[in-house]
């Protein structure tokens, strides 16, 4: 029996990381999405894996940690709106709050 490949393990820890604390509301920096999608596009160029079981990996581990599926979400075809290595992953919307007062300009003549 082989071992699983480290790298696919780092994907899948990531992948939870990043699910989790979105869903929790936690902010997220982008950068760890991007080095996220840069793993996943790795395992693929080293034939680890394959782009359509990085993406089932993604549904399961969506489904499982948030009780929500994907697909309902963003439609059964999710896929070719987010073309690989790209995941449907956001941080929840900040409260903005203005920081400068409203003022109402007039033109002078």
């Amino acid at each position: 029996m082989s071992a699983i490949n480290p790298l696919l393990i780092a994907i899948t820890e990531q992948l939870d990381t990043l699910i989790i604390r979105l869903h929790s509301g936690t902010d997220c920096p982008p950068a760890d999405q991007l080095r996220l999608e840069g793993l996943m596009q790795a395992a693929v160029l080293l034939n680890l894996t394959d782009k359509a079981a990085l993406q089932r990996l993604f549904e399961t581990r969506y489904r499982h940690l948030t009780d929500r599926c994907i697909r309902a979400q963003f439609g059964d075809n999710w896929t070719e709106f987010f073309h690989f290595p790209s995941l449907p992953l956001f941080a929840k919307a900040a409260p903005v709050q203005p920081t400068t007062k409203t003022h109402q300009f007039t033109r002078e003549p």
